[in-house]
C-alpha cells in the first residue's frame, strides 16, 4: 500500500512562492494581484496553508516600466502577515526613494502557521511601487 507524503514528512524544507502584482496608489495599504481592479481593498495574497510550517522570508523587488523609470517614491514599507484574521507579524524596512530595480528583504522568526491556518498578506509603504515581484520562504516544521 502506498504512503501519502505531505510536506511535513520532511521537517526543515524550504518551499518558494513566486507572485507578482501593482500598487493602487500612494494612500492605499495593499498591493493588487495584477487583473484585480483597485476599487476593492483586495490583500495582495491570500493562502490557505496545506503544511504545518513558518513564514521566513519575503522579498519585493520594483519593476520600472516606461512611464516609472525611478523607482518607488516614500523611504519605508511594512509588510503584514494576518494568520486566521489576526496579526501574526510584520516587518518595516527603510528604502532609498527613486531606486529603480529597488529590492526590499523581509525576515521573520516567529510567523508559524498550520496545516489548517490561512495567512494574508498585505503591504503597507508611504510611497508608491507599481510594479512588483514578490518572492516568499516558507519552511515546514
Amino acid at each position: 500500500m502506498a504512503k501519502i507524503i505531505t510536506a511535513d514528512s520532511f521537517p526543515g524544507q524550504k518551499l518558494i512562492q513566486w507572485t507578482y502584482g501593482y500598487q493602487g496608489s500612494t494612500s492605499t495599504t495593499y498591493i493588487y494581484p495584477t487583473g484585480m481592479t483597485t476599487t476593492s481593498n483586495y490583500p495582495y495574497i491570500y493562502w490557505p496553508m496545506t503544511f504545518n510550517g513558518k513564514l521566513v522570508k519575503a522579498t519585493l523587488r520594483n519593476n520600472p516600466y516606461s512611464s516609472y523609470t525611478s523607482g518607488p517614491t516614500g523611504t519605508g514599507a511594512t509588510l503584514l502577515i494576518s494568520k486566521n484574521g489576526s496579526l501574526l507579524a510584520n516587518n518595516t524596512q527603510s528604502y532609498t526613494a527613486g531606486t529603480a530595480g529597488q529590492m526590499l528583504n523581509f525576515s521573520f522568526s516567529n510567523a508559524t502557521f498550520s496545516a489548517s491556518d490561512y495567512l494574508v498578506l498585505s503591504f503597507n509603504c508611504d510611497g508608491l511601487w507599481r510594479y512588483v515581484n514578490w518572492m516568499f520562504e516558507f519552511e515546514t516544521i
